[in-house]
């Protein structure tokens, strides 16, 4: 089973959990300076067909936000969202919303953690160089292993595979390199 996570933003973050293969985690900017906004969504269906293509996941869960910062972010979201439930749809693929309190409170504890507490958390269960820094990645590593846990019921151990556990459980070289790599930022 390969479940991905996804961070529907401008800075849109995405992870793949699996039980047998290390946890990946990715951000792009949807958005460009001068392009139309139709475009952020032919990037993000693109950037999902990448991912599908390259992993093969069979379930999606994303944060289902509601409240926005505004109007526009408020458009775009739902932009987002109609893009990545088609894309589901279209690809067989079984998705669920997640609340965001609900998300938070998986990773720490608290239904309003801030995005430092998400980063630490996920850098604390995958590690460092897989988050990187980046609030959209640890989000959407803890939207994918929220959905599996409490969905799915899967184990969160079973999903917190690094490269170095891998390369020892299997017994070959994995590449040492950031993970995220695969797919491009």
């Amino acid at each position: 089973m390969r479940v991905l996570g996804v961070d529907i933003g401008t800075k849109c973050g995405f992870a793949r959990l699996s039980t047998d293969l290390p946890a990946q985690a990715w951000c792009i900017r949807l958005d460009r300076k001068g392009e139309s906004e139709g475009f952020q969504f032919i990037r993000l269906r693109n950037k999902l067909n990448d991912i599908q293509e390259a992993h093969q996941v069979t379930d999606v869960f994303y944060e289902k936000v509601a409240a926005h910062k505004g109007t526009r972010a408020a458009h775009l979201y739902g932009g987002y969202l109609s893009t990545l439930l088609t894309w589901c749809i279209e690809n067989n693929h079984n998705y669920m919303g997640l609340p965001v309190g609900t998300i938070k409170r998986f990773a720490t504890g608290k239904g309003n953690a801030n995005k430092m507490a998400m980063i630490k958390a996920a850098e604390r269960v995958w590690g460092v160089p897989l988050i990187d820094g980046d609030d959209n990645r640890a989000d959407a590593l803890w939207i994918a292993a929220c959905g599996a846990v409490e969905e799915l019921g899967l184990s969160l151990n079973s999903l917190t595979i690094t490269h170095e556990r891998y390369a020892e459980e299997c017994g070959r070289d994995c590449e040492k390199s950031k993970p995220n790599t695969a797919i491009g930022r």
